[in-house]
């Protein structure tokens, strides 16, 4: 029996789901999509060569062991390319704070103000990325 969680959306505009595989002889497992991956050059050939690995007839069977051959090469992309992701959360808010000060001292200065919009977007781009990591 498969357990199905949705998570809240936050920023995105896609559904996260966590699912649990429940009855099985093995301890639960959950599976958590960082759209972040999809950036990386390699992701599409990983899963691509996960998905010729499977053999078995039955639908579930078939998603368990691609979510299992998916497993260790998503973690080692995450950790390769996307490790210090909170570093870099903490370094673009901080950005993004001090910008923020600058444009209240100084509400109408043009390059303050786009400087300040492409802070954000680079801000809320990797506080999305950092609540989608897999577990």
């Amino acid at each position: 029996m498969v357990q199905v969680r949705y998570l809240l959306e936050g920023i995105s505009n896609h559904t996260l789901m966590l699912m649990s595989f429940l009855g099985c002889p093995k301890k639960k497992s959950s599976f958590k999509y960082c759209e972040k991956w999809d950036k990386d050059p390699d992701f599409h050939y990983t899963t691509q060569s996960s998905l010729k690995l499977i053999g078995y007839r039955h639908k579930m069977s078939q998603l368990m062991q691609m979510l299992k051959n998916l497993r260790w090469p998503l973690k080692k992309l995450n950790r390769d390319c996307f490790a210090d992701i909170h570093r870099h959360q903490e370094i673009f808010k901080a950005e993004l704070e001090h910008t923020q000060r600058l444009l209240h001292d100084n509400p109408y200065d043009k390059s303050l103000i786009e400087q300040e919009q492409e802070c954000r977007v680079h801000y809320v781009g990797i506080l999305h990325s950092s609540l989608t990591l897999i577990k």
